[in-house]
């Protein structure tokens, strides 16, 4: 998926609208405390000319997300300017949402939820407010069964991540979960971040790329779903 003009949302770090009381650390990535957090969004636009002078606009977005957290479908709901619909969904579609949460990294959700969003103009710009979504229903789920203890790891694949050099520049630290399959062969593979999806860093991207080396020590024969997480800290 290319995104552009990407903002990447680390749980409420940039959730200004829904956390405005919460003491936040933005040099933090961490797993979500929930579902419905967006972790990898296209910033909407709205043209200043379509919007009066203070006026907010609200939209209501139904949507359903994968198990690996894509917007697969979506409509609105509740809209105060159904003359934006369409370009308001058209840009949601390619947010991405965390399926896992941090009290059970290792299960996947796909779900549907209803996004909330408003654009306000003042002095002639439109700023953009919105908050977690709201879970409506979980459409499915899986759960990782890998376990080290007894299906271990070939010990030259089973390093940790290297910390990212600009992250340590940034004293950027937190907690990546990475989920993925090993294969018949036991070779790891189609491994992705739950969190953190395209954090300017490298965090994840040096998660997924230990992961991806994975292999281990007996070929289970089928496919095994498997998770792992890793604590970035420079304390």
């Amino acid at each position: 998926m290319h995104l552009h003009r990407q903002i990447v949302l680390a749980l409420c770090a940039l959730f200004v609208a829904a956390c405005k009381s919460v003491a936040v650390d933005p040099y933090r990535i961490d797993l979500p405390d929930r579902l419905g957090v967006p972790i990898a969004v296209l910033e909407l636009e709205v043209p200043a000319a379509a919007l009066q002078e203070n006026e907010t606009a609200r939209f209501d977005i139904e949507f359903e997300v994968d198990l690996r957290g894509h917007v697969e479908r979506s409509r609105t709901t509740a809209s105060t300017r159904p003359d934006l619909d369409q370009r308001i969904l058209e840009q949601h579609r390619q947010w991405i949402y965390a399926i896992s949460t941090r009290t059970n990294p290792c299960v996947a959700n796909a779900f549907v939820g209803t996004q909330h969003v408003e654009f306000t103009r003042r002095d002639g710009k439109v700023s953009m407010a919105l908050e977690p979504a709201r879970v409506e229903r979980n459409v499915s789920r899986a759960a990782a069964e890998w376990v080290a203890a007894t299906m271990p790891l070939k010990p030259e694949t089973a390093r940790l991540p290297s910390y990212p050099r600009q992250a340590l520049l940034d004293k950027v630290h937190g907690t990546v979960g990475v989920m993925f399959e090993f294969g018949p062969d036991g070779k790891a593979h189609d491994a992705f971040a739950v969190n953190g999806v395209l954090d300017r860093w490298g965090l994840a991207r040096a998660a997924v790329d230990t992961v991806s080396r994975y292999e281990l020590k007996e070929p289970p024969g089928r496919t095994v779903l498997a998770c792992q997480t890793f604590a970035f800290t420079t304390r």
